[in-house]
């Protein structure tokens, strides 16, 4: 659903970053009870929340983004589950389609996969991932008329 929206003139960018966040909020705690005092996924999330109601700038967005990216670029990912990674990616895409609409696709993608890979790769729980992620999109992102 996010990126049937990507390829289209609607909504407008911000919406479409409201739902990512919310998307990968949804792989948010597997992050957390990995890595309990590692508050950089949550901030990007809420960063990149905080630029949709005008609240944080670009640059902060970019920022956090980068922030994020530390994980896989410092060492700190050595040791990290599949489903943490997945996480930290779920909240960098949301950051990214801050600044390009193609990636707001990936964070389903992403949190579905933090989900699924801390299940042990449960296809319930990444089939359960993926029906709140588009219960989300529907939600928030209304369709107009014909396309």
């Amino acid at each position: 659903m996010l990126w049937l929206c990507s390829t289209k003139s609607w909504p407008e960018r911000k919406a479409i970053v409201r739902v990512a966040c919310d998307c990968a909020e949804l792989a948010l705690p597997i992050y957390e009870n990995n890595h309990p005092n590692d508050s950089r996924v949550r901030d990007c999330i809420e960063t990149t929340r905080k630029w949709t109601c005008g609240e944080a700038t670009l640059e902060d967005v970019r920022n956090a983004r980068n922030t994020v990216y530390t994980i896989y670029t410092d060492g700190s990912y050595i040791g990290a589950s599949f489903a943490s990674l997945a996480a930290v990616y779920a909240a960098f895409a949301a950051a990214a389609a801050a600044t390009s609409y193609t990636d707001a696709s990936h964070v389903t993608t992403a949190a579905s996969d933090a989900a699924s890979l801390a299940a042990d790769a449960d296809p319930a729980t990444r089939f359960s991932t993926l029906k709140q992620c588009a219960d989300i999109c529907r939600k928030h992102l209304a369709v107009p008329g014909k396309l």
